[in-house]
């Protein structure tokens, strides 16, 4: 019988554990043992999962603890009990830290288990682990921790972790190679690593990602070599990127609409690590409407010596309309530092200051003094945005969230026109499923004070918000104060780095203050759609098409652009 038991395996068809009062029994089944009932099972499946629930409870501090075993079988199922005697648990007496002595850095304390506590061993290799952690950090790249464990009393026990350090060991050495535009001193410095200091892996580690933050390299590498026995040399080899680069972005939206832009830009001035951009966009509904925006940006990873990023941006833009008869330009500066908190926490503040001027044609003339319109205005403001992102990848992201919460302030004591606050909150999220990726947005932006100048205010419609209405369609013709949208993409893979895209989009513009305005949205615009998306090494293509669902908002339209919506 154990031969066809060994050969063909039996189905279990009862698994059960008794006597256990520690540890209950859905966790017992569920993380210790490899049986469930349904599975085909063999001698050697049984026998496992009984030597890993003696294990389970030794590991666990009961070192008396007894497991029996009884299987019962019947045709081709198989009844599994598994009897427990639990006894008592050691207790942790006493812990000691050998070879830490004088090492003010190091103490109990930071251990993962505590004296009074009952023994666990995956407590202990996690303090082994912090430990040997903790000496690298410090300059001890060849530390080794081991421990011993000594039984007291009963149920008592001593642990000792025994630690052996080796010589502390300093960076005496710093080399580069694979530079020819990027200036030794920048990539230093962007590595944030510098002769004389404590050596670690984690240091390399953290200096290598910081250099493939700056965008610069394509490759990084990091080797070590010893000097002496306190002595180590760093080597950083790099491939550099190409510093110049040109993007364009084309669009068509239902035969009415049409989008475009081109921008060039330097990602290494002067060996610096400073970078300049250039970028001109167009878009018309073939209604008489267009849209240019034009505008540069300079760039600079240090700002006063100090580790904020400046960025430094004049622009230009010209919107025209034919219904009704308008043209707004404006032209400004936006000043704009960042500087990280944590590893996916960015702190931003900025400084714009705008000039515009509107112009009505003669059609609208004599209802201009019933329009909310300025003919021209000044609006100075800053803005502090916190942005964390915990995204696997920013250019094709599948697992993390990205948010935003930002204030803006506008106000007479900066100077201009305007007095208002702003309050904006984005969030975005994406979740990894075997066939399939979901993607969510939502985006609540609006007023809390004052009145926002006709430029500041939104729209909603087109590929990148509610994509079964026009671009700009809702909010018309000035824009509102209020905007609040959300997403819900659900992206299925196909062959040949193609996607076929499901997507919901729900959305409302309006006027007041925003709190007070939310109250009373009852039915916001919603449309529902499907795509088709191609990846390619520059991004993605996507043609999309969408309908609302109240048809007398609007009908059908279609969308190929280039990007992703969110």
């Amino acid at each position: 019988m154990w031969i066809y038991f060994l050969l063909v395996g039996f189905v279990v068809a009862k698994l059960d554990i008794l006597g256990n009062k520690a540890f209950k029994t859905d966790m017992l089944r569920r993380e210790v043992l490899a049986i469930e009932e349904g599975d085909r099972v063999d001698e050697a499946d049984i026998r496992r999962a009984e030597n890993m629930l003696e294990s389970f409870y030794h590991n666990k501090g009961f070192w008396t603890s007894k497991v029996d075993m009884m299987v019962a079988r019947k045709d081709s199922l198989v009844y599994i009990y598994f009897y427990i005697e639990e006894g008592f648990p050691m207790s942790v007496r006493e812990i000691e830290v050998k070879g830490a002595e004088g090492d003010a850095f190091c103490s109990k304390d930071m251990l993962a288990i505590k004296e009074g506590e009952i023994y666990d061993y995956r407590k202990i290799l996690v303090s082994m682990l912090r430990l040997r952690q903790l000496y690298e950090l410090h300059g001890y790249p060849e530390v080794e921790v081991d421990y011993e464990c000594k039984r007291i009393g009963a149920y008592e026990v001593r642990l000792v972790f025994k630690v052996r350090k080796g010589p502390q060991v300093r960076i005496g050495e710093i080399e580069v190679r694979g530079n020819s535009k990027a200036r030794k001193d920048m990539i230093l410095r962007e590595a944030g690593i510098k002769k004389g200091e404590l050596y670690s892996t984690k240091k390399v580690d953290d200096a290598r990602s910081r250099l493939y933050m700056t965008g610069l390299f394509d490759k990084v590498e990091a080797a070590t070599e010893r000097i002496d026995s306190t002595r180590m040399k760093l080597i950083f080899k790099v491939e550099e990127r190409k510093p110049r680069w040109v993007k364009g972005e084309f669009g068509i939206g239902g035969f009415i609409e049409t989008y475009a832009s081109i921008g060039w830009g330097y990602d290494n001035l002067f060996g610096w690590g400073e970078k300049l951009q250039l970028e001109v966009r167009y878009f018309t509904n073939f209604k008489g409407g267009y849209d240019w925006r034009l505008y540069s940006r300079y760039i600079t990873p240090y700002f006063l010596k100090f580790r904020w990023n400046l960025s430094v941006t004049p622009f230009y833009e010209l919107k025209h309309r034919r219904a009704p008869d308008y043209e707004i330009r404006t032209w400004g500066i936006r000043g704009e530092t960042k500087r990280g908190i944590t590893q996916h926490v960015m702190l931003y503040l900025a400084y714009d200051q705008k000039w515009r001027r509107l112009s009505i044609g003669e059609t609208y003339q004599m209802m201009a003094t019933r329009l909310p319109v300025d003919t021209s205005e000044i609006t100075n403001a800053v803005s502090a945005d916190i942005l964390m992102d915990t995204r696997d990848n920013p250019f094709r992201p599948e697992r993390g969230v990205l948010g935003r919460l930002g204030l803006r302030y506008a106000g007479y004591r900066l100077g201009g026109d305007n007095d208002f606050e702003e309050l904006g909150v984005e969030f975005t999220g994406y979740y990894k499923y075997e066939f399939m990726l979901v993607a969510t947005r939502v985006k609540l932006t609006g007023k809390l004070s004052g009145r926002l100048p006709q430029l500041d205010r939104y729209f909603l419609g087109g590929p990148y918000s509610l994509r079964g209405y026009e671009t700009d369609r809702l909010g018309r013709p000035y824009g509102k104060e209020n905007m609040v949208v959300s997403n819900v993409e659900f992206r299925v893979r196909l062959p040949g780095d193609f996607m076929m895209v499901y997507f919901v989009d729900v959305g409302e513009v309006g006027d007041g203050v925003l709190w007070e305005w939310l109250r009373t949205i009852e039915r916001p615009y919603v449309d529902v759609g499907f795509g088709l998306w191609k990846y390619l090494f520059v991004g993605v293509v996507r043609l999309d098409i969408a309908m609302p669902v109240i048809p007398e908002t609007g009908s059908m339209k279609w969308w190929l652009v280039f990007g992703e919506p969110f």
